[in-house]
Order: structure tokens, then sequence, then C-alpha cells
């Protein structure tokens, strides 16, 4: 098979450019391809409609649909939940996506999440609520916790207790955001499980790469 140069879709304006789109159509053009979210992290809103089937894609790439591989660097944000929640409805699209996750991407907690609404939204220009920043923010500030570490239950209590010090979530913070702790863990649990969710070391080699934006 003929390796082509790899191919990356940017976004130069504020959203709404057809990122989605533009990454369906190389998906369709070139074989064997493996679609590589570098940036960012949940808080995309990817559109792709093929025929009668469409999805607006967070975690998942936009080659998804036609079948490619999506590959989450270690530089995207990890929302268990969310991804567990679109792998569903992909599902329901008669589709099984394969997604790599790298072991160094971060995780976002639910305490990265409720901080990104009551604290950073006042600060912040254009934040939309799903803690991609406040994760950013806290993993440069040394309370690292990345997708490999939810392969060890132990490491989950002392990263999650230490993010919860990180950010100072008295007893009434915690008590409110008790129910989406539990259904973060029980997430937690349920992806690394996942037969389509692979944990990676590096890029997987013999695809052609797509890199999305």
């Amino acid at each position: 098979m003929v390796t082509l140069r790899p191919k990356a879709v940017f976004g130069i304006g504020f959203g709404d450019e057809g990122k989605g789109v533009v990454v369906d159509y190389l998906t369709k053009k070139i074989e064997n391809p493996l679609v590589i979210r570098f940036s960012g992290g949940q808080q995309a809103g990817h559109t792709v409609i093929i025929g009668d089937k469409k999805h607006v894609f967070s975690n998942f790439c936009s080659g998804t649909l036609r079948g490619a591989p999506s590959y989450l660097s270690k530089f995207m944000t990890i929302d268990p939940v969310g991804i567990l929640n679109e792998l569903e409805y992909i599902r329901k699209l008669d589709i099984e996506p394969l997604i790599y996750i790298d072991s160094e991407s971060p995780i976002t907690t639910p305490y990265d999440i409720h901080h990104n609404q009551n604290f950073m939204r006042d600060i912040v220009n254009g934040t939309c609520g799903l803690g991609v920043g406040s994760t950013i923010n806290r993993e440069e500030n040394f309370y690292s916790f990345t997708f490999e570490d939810l392969y060890n239950p132990n490491i989950i209590d002392i990263k999650m207790e230490n993010i919860k010090h990180f950010y100072k979530i008295d007893d009434i913070e915690y008590l409110y955001l008790n129910e989406k702790i539990y259904s973060f863990l029980k997430a937690c649990s349920q992806l690394i499980r996942e037969p389509n969710v692979k944990l990676t070391y590096g890029i997987p080699s013999d695809y052609n790469l797509i890199f999305e934006g």
C-alpha cells in the first residue's frame, strides 16, 4: 500500500468552518485512513451527513460514519461519560466505531466541569462549560489524571482526591456533585472494558493520517 502524506484540517475562524465535512471528504478519498484529534476536547461540534445518517461529533472523529478509526491524542481532553454516550448514539446508526486513546490524554472530571461552569465562565470569554480549559489548566499545575490511570482503581481514588483538594471543593459542593461523580466513576470503569476503545502509547502504524483540528 502506498502511504500518503498526512492531511491536516484546521479552523481559522470561530467555528462552523466545515471541518467535519472536509474530514469526511478526505476519509472517503484516502485508503485506510486514521483520523486524529490533536487539540481541544469534547467541546467540538463537527457535523457530518451521509445519506440518512447524521451525527455531530464531539469525542469521536468525523470519519467515523465511513468506518475510519478515531485517535485521540495526548493533547485532547477526554470525557468518559461523553465518549460512552456518543458511542451509544453511533451504534444506533449501525456503526461499530473503533477509537484509540493515547495513554497520556487528560481526563476531564466532574470537578473540572464544575470549576469551568462556576468560576472560569466569569473570567474567560467563550467557554462552553464542558471542563476543557479547567482540565488543561489543572494538568499544567501538576495535578495530572490521564487515560492510562483509569486502568488502576487505586490511582483513580488518589487522583480524584487530589483534584478535589486542588479546586478546594467544600462539603456542600461535594454533596451537589456526588451523583455526577458516581456516574463519572461508573463510566471510567465501563470505558476501559469497551472492546472498541483501545489504550495506545503512540499512533498505530499502517494508516494514512488525517489530522482533525
